[in-house]
Protein backbone atom coordinates (compact mmCIF):
# COMPACT_ATOMS: atom_id res chain seq x y z
CA UNK A 1 0.00 0.00 0.00
CA UNK A 2 3.02 2.87 1.09
CA UNK A 3 4.58 1.72 -2.46
CA UNK A 4 0.92 2.36 -4.11
CA UNK A 5 0.75 5.48 -2.61
CA UNK A 6 4.09 6.71 -3.25
CA UNK A 7 5.23 6.29 0.28
CA UNK A 8 7.84 3.92 -0.05
CA UNK A 9 10.23 2.87 -2.87
CA UNK A 10 10.77 -0.79 -4.56
CA UNK A 11 12.93 -1.57 -1.78
CA UNK A 12 10.10 -0.66 0.36
CA UNK A 13 11.38 2.37 2.59
CA UNK A 14 11.62 6.20 1.74
CA UNK A 15 13.14 8.77 3.99
CA UNK A 16 11.50 12.02 4.45
CA UNK A 17 12.98 15.16 5.45
CA UNK A 18 12.33 19.14 5.35
CA UNK A 19 14.13 19.51 2.17
CA UNK A 20 12.57 16.27 1.06
CA UNK A 21 9.20 16.09 1.89
CA UNK A 22 7.21 14.27 -1.39
CA UNK A 23 6.78 11.36 -2.02
CA UNK A 24 7.33 9.63 -5.47
CA UNK A 25 4.93 10.01 -8.10
CA UNK A 26 1.98 7.91 -8.85
CA UNK A 27 1.86 8.04 -12.83
CA UNK A 28 -1.78 7.90 -13.12
CA UNK A 29 -2.87 6.99 -16.11
CA UNK A 30 -4.45 9.35 -18.94
CA UNK A 31 -7.84 9.07 -20.13
CA UNK A 32 -9.97 11.89 -22.10
CA UNK A 33 -11.60 13.66 -19.07
CA UNK A 34 -7.86 14.36 -17.87
CA UNK A 35 -7.71 18.18 -16.97
CA UNK A 36 -5.21 19.67 -19.39
CA UNK A 37 -4.03 21.47 -16.10
CA UNK A 38 -2.67 18.42 -14.81
CA UNK A 39 -0.53 17.01 -17.54
CA UNK A 40 2.75 16.98 -16.25
CA UNK A 41 4.46 20.23 -17.99
CA UNK A 42 2.24 21.88 -18.97
CA UNK A 43 1.99 25.25 -17.03
CA UNK A 44 -0.31 28.05 -17.80
CA UNK A 45 -2.66 28.18 -20.79
CA UNK A 46 -2.05 26.55 -24.01
CA UNK A 47 -1.79 28.58 -27.21
CA UNK A 48 -2.14 27.26 -30.70
CA UNK A 49 -0.32 24.73 -32.91
CA UNK A 50 0.02 24.47 -36.80
CA UNK A 51 -0.92 21.26 -38.67
CA UNK A 52 -0.03 20.34 -41.87
CA UNK A 53 -1.43 17.39 -43.88
CA UNK A 54 -2.64 16.71 -47.41
CA UNK A 55 -0.99 19.87 -48.76
CA UNK A 56 -3.06 21.76 -46.27
CA UNK A 57 -2.64 23.65 -42.97
CA UNK A 58 -4.38 24.21 -40.32
CA UNK A 59 -3.67 26.72 -37.30
CA UNK A 60 -5.45 25.05 -34.33
CA UNK A 61 -6.20 27.43 -31.28
CA UNK A 62 -6.07 25.22 -28.05
CA UNK A 63 -6.30 27.99 -25.75
CA UNK A 64 -9.76 26.88 -24.66
CA UNK A 65 -9.29 23.28 -24.26
CA UNK A 66 -10.35 22.36 -20.76
CA UNK A 67 -9.47 18.40 -20.76
CA UNK A 68 -7.71 16.04 -23.31
CA UNK A 69 -10.83 15.11 -25.05
CA UNK A 70 -11.18 19.27 -26.13
CA UNK A 71 -7.53 18.59 -27.21
CA UNK A 72 -8.84 15.72 -29.22
CA UNK A 73 -12.04 17.43 -30.77
CA UNK A 74 -10.20 20.50 -31.57
CA UNK A 75 -7.38 18.31 -33.76
CA UNK A 76 -9.84 15.89 -35.23
CA UNK A 77 -12.18 18.85 -36.19
CA UNK A 78 -9.51 20.39 -38.66
CA UNK A 79 -10.66 17.30 -41.36
CA UNK A 80 -7.34 16.91 -42.49
CA UNK A 81 -7.31 13.12 -41.97
CA UNK A 82 -5.67 12.58 -38.81
CA UNK A 83 -7.01 11.08 -35.15
CA UNK A 84 -5.77 11.24 -31.78
CA UNK A 85 -5.69 8.32 -29.29
CA UNK A 86 -4.25 7.72 -25.85
CA UNK A 87 -0.54 5.93 -26.41
CA UNK A 88 0.19 2.62 -25.00
CA UNK A 89 1.44 3.67 -21.61
CA UNK A 90 -1.53 6.32 -21.08
CA UNK A 91 0.86 8.52 -20.42
CA UNK A 92 0.70 10.94 -23.52
CA UNK A 93 -1.14 11.52 -26.57
CA UNK A 94 -0.69 10.52 -30.13
CA UNK A 95 -1.75 12.09 -33.48
CA UNK A 96 -2.04 9.19 -35.86
CA UNK A 97 -2.30 10.06 -39.68
CA UNK A 98 -4.18 8.08 -41.52
CA UNK A 99 -4.35 9.32 -45.16
CA UNK A 100 -1.35 7.89 -47.30
CA UNK A 101 0.30 10.35 -49.39
CA UNK A 102 3.34 11.70 -51.32
CA UNK A 103 6.47 13.42 -49.52
CA UNK A 104 5.08 16.80 -50.45
CA UNK A 105 1.96 15.65 -48.65
CA UNK A 106 2.76 13.98 -45.32
CA UNK A 107 1.84 15.22 -42.02
CA UNK A 108 3.97 17.61 -39.62
CA UNK A 109 3.18 19.46 -36.50
CA UNK A 110 5.06 23.09 -36.02
CA UNK A 111 4.87 25.33 -33.62
CA UNK A 112 3.50 29.06 -34.16
CA UNK A 113 5.37 31.95 -33.69
CA UNK A 114 3.71 33.40 -30.13
CA UNK A 115 1.95 30.25 -29.41
CA UNK A 116 3.48 29.11 -25.94
CA UNK A 117 5.24 26.32 -27.18
CA UNK A 118 1.75 24.79 -27.20
CA UNK A 119 3.13 21.80 -29.51
CA UNK A 120 6.31 20.92 -27.53
CA UNK A 121 4.54 21.09 -24.20
CA UNK A 122 1.85 18.56 -25.33
CA UNK A 123 4.31 16.76 -26.70
CA UNK A 124 2.96 16.18 -30.16
CA UNK A 125 5.78 18.49 -32.52
CA UNK A 126 6.96 16.09 -35.10
CA UNK A 127 10.83 17.84 -35.48
CA UNK A 128 12.29 18.93 -31.68
CA UNK A 129 15.67 18.31 -30.01
CA UNK A 130 14.45 14.81 -29.29
CA UNK A 131 13.46 13.47 -32.60
CA UNK A 132 15.27 10.52 -33.83
CA UNK A 133 17.77 11.02 -36.62
CA UNK A 134 16.80 7.30 -38.00
CA UNK A 135 13.19 8.68 -38.03
CA UNK A 136 14.11 11.13 -40.86
CA UNK A 137 13.14 10.38 -44.66
CA UNK A 138 10.53 7.88 -44.06
CA UNK A 139 12.64 5.71 -41.79
CA UNK A 140 15.94 5.72 -43.74
CA UNK A 141 17.64 7.97 -41.82
CA UNK A 142 20.54 10.34 -42.57
CA UNK A 143 23.59 9.12 -44.29
CA UNK A 144 27.30 10.40 -43.98
CA UNK A 145 30.87 9.77 -44.62
CA UNK A 146 33.18 8.46 -41.95
CA UNK A 147 36.16 6.45 -42.07
CA UNK A 148 37.64 7.57 -45.58
CA UNK A 149 41.07 7.01 -45.94
CA UNK A 150 43.44 8.32 -48.35
CA UNK A 151 43.61 6.30 -51.62
CA UNK A 152 47.11 6.74 -51.89
CA UNK A 153 48.59 6.44 -48.48
CA UNK A 154 46.02 3.96 -47.46
CA UNK A 155 45.83 6.16 -44.35
CA UNK A 156 42.72 8.07 -42.18
CA UNK A 157 42.06 11.17 -43.81
CA UNK A 158 39.74 13.25 -41.84
CA UNK A 159 39.22 15.69 -45.05
CA UNK A 160 37.26 13.05 -46.38
CA UNK A 161 34.94 12.74 -43.77
CA UNK A 162 33.86 16.32 -44.25
CA UNK A 163 29.94 16.04 -44.99
CA UNK A 164 28.88 19.74 -45.74
CA UNK A 165 30.75 23.77 -45.53
CA UNK A 166 28.52 26.14 -44.35
CA UNK A 167 29.70 29.24 -45.31
CA UNK A 168 28.51 32.13 -42.94
CA UNK A 169 27.89 36.03 -44.88
CA UNK A 170 30.12 38.04 -43.28
CA UNK A 171 32.25 40.33 -45.44
CA UNK A 172 35.05 37.77 -45.62
CA UNK A 173 32.62 34.42 -46.68
CA UNK A 174 33.95 32.49 -43.07
CA UNK A 175 33.17 29.10 -44.34
CA UNK A 176 33.58 25.57 -41.89
CA UNK A 177 33.46 22.54 -42.52
CA UNK A 178 31.06 20.48 -40.85
CA UNK A 179 32.06 16.41 -40.14
CA UNK A 180 29.72 14.86 -38.71
CA UNK A 181 30.60 11.41 -37.12
CA UNK A 182 28.22 8.47 -35.96
CA UNK A 183 27.93 9.04 -32.43
CA UNK A 184 26.69 12.60 -33.93
CA UNK A 185 23.45 10.95 -35.49
CA UNK A 186 21.51 10.23 -32.61
CA UNK A 187 18.65 12.74 -32.30
CA UNK A 188 18.30 16.57 -33.58
CA UNK A 189 19.82 18.03 -30.72
CA UNK A 190 23.45 15.75 -30.99
CA UNK A 191 23.35 16.97 -34.56
CA UNK A 192 22.89 20.86 -33.98
CA UNK A 193 25.68 20.68 -31.31
CA UNK A 194 28.16 19.18 -33.19
CA UNK A 195 27.52 21.72 -36.16
CA UNK A 196 27.75 23.78 -33.31
CA UNK A 197 31.06 22.49 -32.29
CA UNK A 198 32.58 22.50 -35.54
CA UNK A 199 31.73 26.19 -36.21
CA UNK A 200 33.25 27.40 -32.56
CA UNK A 201 36.34 24.62 -33.63
CA UNK A 202 36.76 27.16 -36.77
CA UNK A 203 37.17 30.64 -35.48
CA UNK A 204 33.43 31.38 -35.57
CA UNK A 205 32.07 32.94 -32.58
CA UNK A 206 28.59 31.17 -31.43
CA UNK A 207 26.38 31.95 -30.84
CA UNK A 208 26.75 35.70 -31.43
CA UNK A 209 28.24 35.12 -34.99
CA UNK A 210 26.52 32.04 -35.65
CA UNK A 211 24.30 29.29 -34.23
CA UNK A 212 22.27 26.25 -35.54
CA UNK A 213 19.24 25.70 -33.29
CA UNK A 214 15.12 25.04 -33.61
CA UNK A 215 12.81 27.65 -34.03
CA UNK A 216 9.88 28.91 -32.40
CA UNK A 217 7.81 28.23 -35.88
CA UNK A 218 8.05 26.38 -38.50
CA UNK A 219 10.04 22.78 -38.25
CA UNK A 220 13.62 22.33 -39.59
CA UNK A 221 17.25 22.98 -38.58
CA UNK A 222 17.67 26.76 -38.31
CA UNK A 223 21.33 28.54 -39.23
CA UNK A 224 21.15 31.89 -37.76
CA UNK A 225 23.65 34.56 -38.32
CA UNK A 226 24.00 37.91 -37.31
CA UNK A 227 21.68 39.97 -38.66
CA UNK A 228 24.15 42.78 -40.00
CA UNK A 229 25.99 40.53 -42.45
CA UNK A 230 25.37 41.23 -45.71
CA UNK A 231 25.76 37.84 -47.18
CA UNK A 232 23.72 35.08 -46.94
CA UNK A 233 24.11 31.59 -45.29
CA UNK A 234 24.65 29.12 -47.85
CA UNK A 235 25.67 25.14 -47.40
CA UNK A 236 27.74 22.80 -49.60
CA UNK A 237 28.08 19.59 -49.68
CA UNK A 238 31.32 17.54 -49.90
CA UNK A 239 32.79 14.00 -50.57
CA UNK A 240 29.33 13.18 -52.42
CA UNK A 241 27.83 12.59 -48.58
CA UNK A 242 24.50 12.81 -48.66
CA UNK A 243 24.10 14.53 -45.33
CA UNK A 244 23.19 18.19 -46.15
CA UNK A 245 20.56 16.72 -48.58
CA UNK A 246 18.79 14.46 -46.15
CA UNK A 247 19.20 16.59 -43.41
CA UNK A 248 17.10 19.69 -45.60
CA UNK A 249 19.96 21.72 -45.72
CA UNK A 250 19.89 21.46 -49.71
CA UNK A 251 17.13 22.58 -50.26
CA UNK A 252 16.61 25.57 -47.25
CA UNK A 253 16.05 28.76 -48.10
CA UNK A 254 17.72 31.99 -46.44
CA UNK A 255 15.45 34.62 -44.81
CA UNK A 256 17.32 38.16 -45.11
CA UNK A 257 15.28 39.74 -41.95
CA UNK A 258 15.72 37.66 -39.45
CA UNK A 259 19.58 36.30 -41.03
CA UNK A 260 18.49 32.61 -40.86
CA UNK A 261 18.63 29.75 -43.14
CA UNK A 262 15.62 27.27 -42.04
CA UNK A 263 16.20 23.50 -43.80
CA UNK A 264 12.98 21.81 -45.20
CA UNK A 265 11.53 19.40 -42.45
CA UNK A 266 13.03 15.81 -43.60
CA UNK A 267 11.12 14.44 -40.37
CA UNK A 268 7.68 13.96 -41.44
CA UNK A 269 5.05 11.78 -41.00
CA UNK A 270 3.23 9.43 -43.68
CA UNK A 271 1.37 6.37 -43.49
CA UNK A 272 3.91 3.16 -44.43
CA UNK A 273 1.49 1.26 -46.71
CA UNK A 274 0.95 0.28 -50.81
CA UNK A 275 -0.70 3.13 -51.25
CA UNK A 276 1.50 5.51 -50.16
CA UNK A 277 4.49 2.96 -52.48
CA UNK A 278 2.45 3.72 -55.32
CA UNK A 279 2.02 7.18 -54.96
CA UNK A 280 5.94 8.03 -54.45
CA UNK A 281 6.38 5.58 -57.73
CA UNK A 282 4.24 7.79 -59.22
CA UNK A 283 5.91 11.09 -58.39
CA UNK A 284 9.10 9.24 -58.98
CA UNK A 285 7.88 8.59 -62.60
CA UNK A 286 6.43 11.67 -63.32
CA UNK A 287 9.90 14.02 -62.10
CA UNK A 288 12.16 10.97 -64.26
CA UNK A 289 13.80 10.84 -60.47
CA UNK A 290 16.16 7.26 -61.04
CA UNK A 291 16.58 7.51 -57.10
CA UNK A 292 13.29 8.01 -56.11
CA UNK A 293 11.77 5.42 -58.59
CA UNK A 294 14.45 2.55 -57.07
CA UNK A 295 13.40 3.83 -53.34
CA UNK A 296 9.57 3.33 -54.21
CA UNK A 297 10.26 0.59 -56.01
CA UNK A 298 12.42 -1.33 -53.03
CA UNK A 299 9.47 -0.15 -50.79
CA UNK A 300 7.16 -1.98 -52.89
CA UNK A 301 8.37 -4.64 -53.53
CA UNK A 302 8.53 -5.05 -49.67
CA UNK A 303 4.65 -4.23 -48.99
CA UNK A 304 4.00 -6.75 -52.48
CA UNK A 305 6.10 -9.47 -49.93
CA UNK A 306 3.83 -8.55 -47.01
CA UNK A 307 0.84 -8.92 -48.84
CA UNK A 308 1.56 -12.70 -49.90
CA UNK A 309 2.59 -13.32 -46.52
CA UNK A 310 -0.70 -11.86 -45.01
CA UNK A 311 -2.34 -13.78 -48.04
CA UNK A 312 -1.02 -16.89 -46.83
CA UNK A 313 -2.02 -16.11 -43.88
CA UNK A 314 -5.66 -15.47 -44.16
CA UNK A 315 -5.68 -18.67 -46.96
CA UNK A 316 -4.31 -20.80 -43.98
CA UNK A 317 -7.85 -19.08 -41.69
CA UNK A 318 -9.64 -19.65 -44.56
CA UNK A 319 -8.96 -23.61 -45.01
CA UNK A 320 -9.47 -23.83 -41.09
CA UNK A 321 -13.00 -22.31 -40.76
CA UNK A 322 -13.85 -24.47 -44.45
CA UNK A 323 -12.62 -27.88 -42.43
CA UNK A 324 -14.13 -26.75 -39.12
CA UNK A 325 -17.70 -25.81 -41.48
CA UNK A 326 -17.00 -29.19 -43.02
CA UNK A 327 -17.35 -31.04 -39.79
CA UNK A 328 -19.69 -29.00 -38.38
CA UNK A 329 -22.10 -30.27 -41.47
CA UNK A 330 -20.94 -33.78 -40.66
CA UNK A 331 -21.64 -33.77 -37.31
CA UNK A 332 -25.30 -32.01 -38.15
CA UNK A 333 -25.96 -34.94 -40.69
CA UNK A 334 -25.25 -37.79 -38.28
CA UNK A 335 -27.70 -35.90 -35.58
CA UNK A 336 -30.26 -35.70 -38.04
CA UNK A 337 -29.82 -39.35 -39.20
CA UNK A 338 -29.60 -40.49 -35.66
CA UNK A 339 -33.09 -38.58 -35.02
CA UNK A 340 -34.80 -39.51 -38.28
CA UNK A 341 -34.10 -43.46 -37.15
CA UNK A 342 -35.40 -42.74 -33.94
CA UNK A 343 -38.77 -40.88 -35.58
CA UNK A 344 -38.69 -43.41 -37.81
CA UNK A 345 -38.75 -46.65 -35.48
CA UNK A 346 -41.31 -49.68 -36.37
CA UNK A 347 -41.76 -50.16 -32.49
CA UNK A 348 -42.97 -53.62 -32.91
CA UNK A 349 -39.76 -55.04 -34.82
CA UNK A 350 -37.83 -52.83 -31.88
CA UNK A 351 -39.35 -54.21 -29.35
CA UNK A 352 -38.72 -58.08 -30.88
CA UNK A 353 -35.28 -56.99 -31.62
CA UNK A 354 -34.66 -55.86 -28.00
CA UNK A 355 -35.93 -59.24 -26.98
CA UNK A 356 -33.99 -61.04 -28.31
CA UNK A 357 -30.60 -58.63 -27.38
CA UNK A 358 -31.74 -59.16 -23.94
CA UNK A 359 -31.92 -62.93 -24.05
CA UNK A 360 -28.70 -62.66 -26.37
CA UNK A 361 -26.79 -60.54 -23.20
CA UNK A 362 -28.75 -62.75 -20.34
CA UNK A 363 -27.18 -65.96 -22.05
CA UNK A 364 -23.95 -64.48 -22.84
CA UNK A 365 -24.00 -63.49 -19.02
CA UNK A 366 -24.96 -66.79 -17.71
CA UNK A 367 -22.35 -68.60 -19.49
CA UNK A 368 -19.55 -66.27 -18.86
CA UNK A 369 -20.62 -66.82 -14.87
CA UNK A 370 -20.75 -70.64 -15.01
CA UNK A 371 -17.05 -70.37 -16.61
CA UNK A 372 -15.99 -68.82 -13.40
CA UNK A 373 -17.55 -71.02 -10.97
CA UNK A 374 -15.67 -74.15 -12.54
CA UNK A 375 -12.48 -75.09 -10.41
CA UNK A 376 -9.34 -77.17 -11.23
CA UNK A 377 -11.27 -79.95 -9.09
CA UNK A 378 -14.06 -80.46 -11.43
CA UNK A 379 -11.38 -81.21 -14.07
CA UNK A 380 -9.88 -83.34 -12.15
CA UNK A 381 -12.99 -85.63 -11.42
Amino acid sequence: MAQDLGLADAGGTLSFSATSAQGLELSPALNWQTPVSALRGVTGPLGSIKLNNLHQSRTIDLSGAQTLEDVKNLIEGAGIGVRVELNAAKNGIDIVNDVAAGHAEAMSIEEVPGGNMTATRLGIRSFTGATRISDFNDGRGVHIVDGSVDPVTGLPDPTKDVDFTITVGDTSGTAFPVDLRPQDMATVQTVIDRINQQAQAAGVNVPADFSAGLSNGSNGLVLSQNASFPGAIRVTTENNSPAAEQLGLLAGAYDPPSGSFRAVDRATVRVDNLFTQLIDLRDALNANDTSGITLAGERLESSVDRLAQTRALVGGYSERVTDGKKQEQDKSLLDEQTRSNLQDTDYTSAAVRMNLLQTQLQAGLQTTAQLFSRSLLDFLG
